[in-house]
């Protein structure tokens, strides 16, 4: 804002800021520093002194002159920041004070013109993606703040719709819950949700999923699935539905937030209400939110005694099942052990999509109402071959690229693969399997000592069972 002699650049002061006559706040601001730099205060303050004459003293003489070359340097640079019909209107008048004077009662503070604005802006401010979420908030609470004080108070409960529904999409969870709920948030509560959303949000994006038909990446050897060591098992009994759920919490606070997408999920498929939930005394299930929000909506929560997993048999047997599918896949595969959630995905895909004793049909068929197709289930971890799309290839190089099939899209068709040349996940429907083969190519040193390093592990541990076996089997001959 200085120039190279060290005084106040007009041009920088001013700069994308003509006067509109909504945005005179902003220009009155501007205006009032660069008058407070040079000194030009007393002509916007004081009236005109009177002329002097012949007889007056020096000292009023000097005030004077110096009121006048205030005032006139003062009008025309305003005037040279107003749009042309304003410039127009204000052109004869005769004072900067006079010009400013009738500018606030038009779009000043007190105006009704201007209250109208700030209420225009907090009721249509919308925020982007990928913007600050904190920050707008923090803003719209401003602007609240400053309507207040013009005379416009806002009540808590539409302060927090509104600023909800500024919000992006990515938050739409957080808007279902305090919809849904009717938990009573206060402006507090709603910043340091949406804080811990965008913090959440910049801890991921350095390694999370960012899946787009076949352009989609998941930079992998990040810590996407190592931060992820967490899983929640659910169950629907809908009818004896017995229908599986997975759910990867990155913190327990989440809990809340991931129970009520599944009840509004469940809710409106099997078109039946929620009436209780069974849990083993987790921390995350007995906060003060989730208890009021069960006894608002009328849920009973029963949970085990004390130590005792046993009492909750089906979820554990789940559990078990799970976790020893996931061995047996990552065992099979030549793949790092980080993709042990994609794993864990693909066993609920598949156990949902079979019959079990107690049933005669499956769980996905009972909830769905119709029978699921199993025809594309494929060998986990096996080589696949995805064809590139006409528009993303040379017509001179291959058709297909070389991957790894590690999963099943949960919200459209066709199979999430890996890209171990460029370590990303695609999806893609147009895909040949290799069923039978499990080598993966075009993994950097990085990856092949970490497969190494598994595989030794893996051989050592079933080497220590296959002795400790032997020496019961021994022990028992005596």
């Amino acid at each position: 804002m200085a120039n190279s002699s060290g005084s106040l650049n007009m041009a920088d002061i001013m700069k994308n800021c003509t006067l509109s006559g909504p945005n005179y706040v902003e220009w009155k601001r501007r205006v009032d520093l660069y008058m407070g730099f040079y000194g030009y205060g007393s002509c916007i303050k004081t009236e005109c002194p009177t002329e002097p004459n012949e007889e007056s003293v020096e000292s009023d003489k000097i005030s004077y002159n110096k009121w006048i070359e205030a005032n006139n340097k003062m009008k025309y640079f305003m005037l040279g920041y107003m749009i042309d019909s304003l410039m127009v209107s204000y052109m004869n008048y005769p004072s900067a004070k006079s010009i400013i004077d009738s500018l606030e009662v038009k779009f000043g503070k007190k105006s009704s013109a201007h209250v109208e604005g700030l209420w225009e802006k907090f009721i249509r401010t919308k925020l982007s993606e990928g913007e600050d979420a904190r920050q707008h908030v923090i803003n719209m609470i401003a602007l609240a703040d400053e309507l207040a004080l013009q005379g416009r108070p806002i009540d808590e409960k539409t302060k927090i719709s509104t600023i909800l529904s500024s919000l992006p999409y990515s938050y739409d969870t957080l808007r279902q819950i305090y919809f849904v709920s009717g938990l009573d948030w206060k402006l507090d509560d709603l910043l340091s949700k949406v804080t811990a959303q965008e913090d959440a949000k910049l801890r991921v994006k350095e390694f999370s999923v960012n899946v787009v038909e076949q352009k989609g990446f998941v930079p992998q050897g990040s810590k996407r699935f190592e931060k992820k060591r967490k899983f929640k098992n659910g169950r629907s009994d809908w009818k004896n539905n017995k229908r599986a759920y997975v759910r990867q919490d990155v913190e327990k606070s989440e809990a809340l937030e991931k129970f009520i997408t599944y009840r509004l999920e469940v809710e409106k498929w099997t078109d039946n209400k929620l009436k209780s939930i069974n849990s083993d005394r987790g921390g995350e299930y007995f906060s003060n939110d989730f208890e009021r929000y069960c006894i608002e909506n009328g849920i009973v929560h029963f949970c085990t005694p004390p130590y005792t997993p046993e009492a909750n048999g089906i979820a554990e047997r789940r559990n078990r099942t799970l976790l020893d599918m996931v061995r047996s896949m990552m065992a099979r595969a030549n793949l790092p052990t980080s993709f042990w959630g994609e794993a864990i995905l693909t066993a609920m895909h598949i156990l949902n999509r079979i019959p079990t004793k107690a049933l005669e049909k499956t769980p996905h068929e009972l909830f769905v109402g119709k029978t699921a197709s199993i025809s594309h289930i494929r060998v986990w971890g096996c080589v696949a071959h995805v064809l590139i799309p006409d528009s993303n290839r040379d017509k001179l190089l291959s058709k297909t690229k070389r991957c790894v099939m590690v999963g099943y899209p949960q919200r459209s068709r066709g199979y999430r693969l890996y890209d171990p040349e460029s370590r990303v996940i695609l999806e893609s429907r147009n895909v040949k399997f290799l069923e039978d083969r499990f080598d993966i190519e075009g993994i950097d040193d990085s990856q092949k000592e970490v497969l190494e390093e598994q595989k030794r592990y893996r051989t050592d541990s079933s080497e220590t069972f296959r002795s400790i076996t032997f020496k019961k089997k021994k022990h028992s001959d005596f």
